[in-house]
């Protein structure tokens, strides 16, 4: 019987998996299952334990550091904790460039409306 917190979610889908150490790289990464503190992928090259990463899945960034790294038929098979997790980044994504539109049209109407320095110049 397992004896995990969050329970497994059989995945099966292609993510982007960047390597957070210097200089970072990328791979692409079988993602085989999730759960809520993990996840478990099949990539081509050897991740030492411990190692930052980011693993971009659909709509959803995550943060974490290898903790398993085994050779397998193929490649490796990555064991994640995850300790980070931004949904629906899409979203946020909107909501940023609207409050950056909105920023600069209100600094477009401080700046017409400012009539600039008053009184003598300074010689």
């Amino acid at each position: 019987m397992e004896k995990r917190a969050f329970p497994r979610t059989q995945a099966a889908q292609t993510a982007k998996l960047t390597v957070l150490e210097q200089p970072s790289y990328t791979l692409t990464a079988e993602v085989l299952n999730l759960s809520g503190r993990g996840a478990g992928l099949r990539v081509e090259q050897q991740i030492p334990t411990g190692t930052p990463v980011r693993l971009d899945l659909k709509d959803s960034l995550f943060l974490g550091e290898v903790c398993r790294c085994a050779s397998t038929e193929g490649g490796f098979l990555v064991g994640l904790q995850l300790e980070q997790a931004l949904t629906d980044v899409a979203s946020l994504d909107r909501l940023v460039n609207r409050l950056l539109v909105f920023d600069r049209r209100s600094r477009e109407k401080e700046s017409a409306s400012d009539p600039g320095p008053v009184g003598p110049r300074a010689a």
